[in-house]
């Protein structure tokens, strides 16, 4: 058995902010093979790109687009099956020798946008470099693929995301497929 968690950034999200913390845990068949579930939170707000179409500091015409008003994704949950691709050693100085071990990630979740839930998937690769026999730092790259309301469509035309608006709902606007990079670190405990 192992758990951590980790920070991470989501690296293709323009308008809502990319940070992000998880939780995870596996479960390790053989040296090889394993089941990994993990939960990733997003923080709340706007990035300084989405802050600025808010403020009107990107467009040039009077009117600005509120990408608050519209449904974000809050938390996904996944499980994914783990194969270890390589295992062994790295030595970082002379005196300075670590375990290493590669993998890939594969599998399938769900993703929350508060008041609805989409079905993704994800595929990802990651690392660990053992401090100890029971203690090691987690490097993982994933995408992941998943529905989920377009905050730039909205299904009629007078429910524009300006500013002061009410917050719309996920119904209220046109669904997109989103594929984001997720790049997280961290610590994990091996039981």
């Amino acid at each position: 058995f192992e758990v951590g968690s980790s920070v991470g950034l989501n690296m293709t999200e323009a308008l809502y902010n990319n940070i992000f913390w998880n939780l995870n845990a596996s479960y390790h068949f053989t040296e090889v093979h394993g089941i990994n579930v993990v939960a990733n939170m997003m923080l709340p707000g706007l990035s300084k790109n989405g802050q600025a179409l808010k403020d009107g500091k990107i467009q040039k015409s009077n009117l600005t687009f509120d990408p608050s008003r519209a449904p974000s994704s809050t938390y996904s949950l996944f499980g994914n099956y783990q194969l270890v691709a390589y295992y062994g050693k790295i030595s970082l100085t002379k005196q300075l020798v670590m375990n290493l071990s590669l993998y890939g990630l594969a599998g399938l979740g769900v993703v929350s946008f508060g008041d609805s839930t989409s079905i993704g998937m994800d595929v990802g690769f990651g690392q660990k470099l053992y401090f100890t026999k029971n203690l090691a730092l987690r490097f993982d790259m994933s995408v992941y693929v998943y529905p989920g309301p377009d905050p730039t469509a909205p299904k009629t035309p007078n429910k524009l995301l300006l500013t002061g608006g009410e917050k719309l709902g996920s119904s209220d606007f046109e669904q997109t497929v989103y594929s984001h990079v997720f790049l997280s670190f961290g610590l994990v405990y091996l039981l």
